[in-house]
């Protein structure tokens, strides 16, 4: 008999069991549903609009700065302004915007990949303290913004948009090579990493921070010009060969922490500005 009750209470537990989840099912779905406007109300400045497929369109932004988000808790079509989910807790992108014509900022979360993330953002590209370990999945081309992936584990830069950029900076990370980095870029930071050649880095600049690297040569840095002034910083490397070509630059300062080799410490911190003219 007691055997038979065991078996019922079990039985019974079970059942309000399966009972609970189905009403948790049916609460997503009402949120997803019912609650939607309220949701797109709260985040969204502007008007949108709900498709066929439930993707929400926004003609305005979207704001869900630290919501304490893992998720998203509906999907976006078009956002015809800025896209901030920055300070969450988000793992990946998935439900971001297919398109976003304002900035899109995605910081200080727990991303390990870019992927679900837009496929056009037409203002800054902004990924900087995650976990990424690689740009695969990011937008194929920044029209004219900033991508700034910094504070990441960036092993390498695949992935990488390759023109019509303003400022690219992906400083602090572990990056051993500017391979795949871009093409296009007006000014370039790849300071506090592990780069022990240029090679890779654009011949075109304006402005190219290389320091706190382990570089013991300028062999592959920019040398072109895109405007009279250029600026090369590669403070903090053991460099011991200056070789250093450059073709029609009127002016370059050139700020460098030399290391000569010399026994005596001091001479490994001397700064030295240098001012080279046709």
């Amino acid at each position: 008999m007691g055997l038979k009750l065991t078996f019922y209470k079990k039985f019974y537990i079970f059942n309000l069991y399966i009972a609970y989840m189905k009403y948790l099912r049916k609460f997503n779905e009402s949120i997803h549903s019912s609650d939607i406007n309220k949701l797109c109300e709260k985040y969204i400045t502007g008007e949108f609009t709900i498709d066929d497929n439930g993707l929400v369109n926004v003609n305005g932004s979207v704001n869900m700065m630290a919501e304490a988000l893992y998720e998203f808790p509906f999907s976006f079509g078009v956002v015809t302004g800025d896209f901030n989910c920055s300070f969450n807790s988000l793992r990946n992108l998935e439900g971001s915007p297919s398109e976003v014509h304002g900035d899109f900022n995605c910081t200080e979360n727990y991303l390990i990949t870019l992927k679900g993330g837009p496929t056009r953002v037409d203002g800054d590209y902004l990924c900087s303290h995650n976990k990424l370990t690689s740009l695969e999945f990011c937008v194929s081309e920044i029209n004219g913004g900033d991508l700034v992936c910094s504070n990441n584990e960036l092993i390498t830069l695949e992935g990488c948009p390759q023109k019509k950029m303003n400022d690219f900076k992906c400083s602090n990370n572990k990056l051993t090579t500017l391979e795949f980095g871009p093409t296009e870029v007006t000014n370039y930071y790849c300071d506090s990493n592990k780069l022990t050649t240029l090679e890779g880095a654009p011949y075109r600049l304006e402005y190219f921070d290389c320091s706190k690297n382990e570089l013991t040569s300028l062999y592959g840095a920019p040398t072109k010009y895109l405007t009279d002034l250029y600026n090369l910083n590669c403070y903090n490397n053991p460099i011991y060969d200056l070789w250093y070509k450059v073709n029609d630059i009127h002016k370059l300062e050139l700020f460098i922490d030399m290391d000569i080799n010399s026994e005596d410490p001091e001479d490994y911190n001397e700064r030295r500005l240098m001012d080279i003219t046709e």
